[in-house]
């Protein structure tokens, strides 16, 4: 089983370039993640 985790600091940002580079590997499970580093609260 592959799983991805994608992440960008803002809701602004786009996370596509990122999917799209991770595509090649048959992900079967996504995390994607929009929120700062600096939280801890998630």
């Amino acid at each position: 089983m592959n799983v991805a985790y994608v992440r960008v600091s803002t809701v602004e940002q786009n996370e596509q370039r990122q999917i799209e580079a991770l595509k090649n590997f048959k992900i079967n499970k996504w995390f994607i993640d929009k929120c700062s580093g600096k939280d801890t609260n998630r």
